[in-house]
């Protein structure tokens, strides 16, 4: 969600400063380093107070003088890095697993289950949704994909860090925005301030 200029605003400053130490860097985007950016750009778009729709499309990411040297990653890739990132991390992994079965509501067919079988469900993938099985650790970080409480900012974006993992919870910090610090309990479906 974050305007153009600030990404813009980055590669200079980056150019600049690496440019002291690291020869022909301020001829290269972000100074030569890589630079990795999340979101679906499909599906959050910049915030423009009283903007209409064409300076909103303006301050997207796809305006950005940068553009052409972003590479976009695809869903496995980002899979394989993440997988990555957690094996660097000693801690104990625990494993949750997403709902796998078919509402019970009056349908054409007698019996949905036979039409759309677990290993169907758990099978499918899709870009910004977890997988089937998603494996945290204690000490990574989140963001959240839904607005929980908007009222305590855990909304769409959010980013938070583990504290601690049950069977049953997960309680995680809040690392940006005006609540950073606050600490949360998410029980399957409910969040609990503490």
């Amino acid at each position: 969600m974050a305007n153009r200029y600030c990404v813009e605003a980055l590669d200079r400053t980056l150019r600049d400063i690496l440019r002291i130490t690291f020869t022909n860097a301020e001829n290269k985007s972000f100074g030569g380093i890589s630079v990795v950016l999340g979101g679906d750009l499909r599906q959050i778009l910049s915030v423009v107070p009283k903007g209409r729709r064409a300076d909103i499309v303006n301050a997207s990411i796809k305006r950005a003088y940068l553009w052409d040297y972003f590479e976009l990653l695809n869903h496995e890739i980002v899979d394989k890095i993440n997988n990555f990132i957690m094996d660097l991390i000693e801690d104990e992994e625990l494993i949750y697993y997403s709902s796998d079965s078919v509402s019970n509501t009056k349908s054409a067919f007698k019996d949905p289950h036979l039409l759309y079988p677990t290993e169907f469900l758990n099978s499918l993938k899709f870009s910004g949704i977890p997988d089937h099985e998603l494996k945290l650790k204690v000490g990574i970080p989140l963001i959240l994909l839904r607005n929980i409480n908007q009222s305590i900012e855990l909304c769409n974006g959010t980013r938070l860090i583990i504290l601690r993992l049950g069977k049953w919870f997960i309680e995680a910090e809040i690392i940006t925005g005006s609540n950073i610090g606050d600490k949360n309990f998410f029980i399957e479906n409910c969040t609990i301030a503490k």
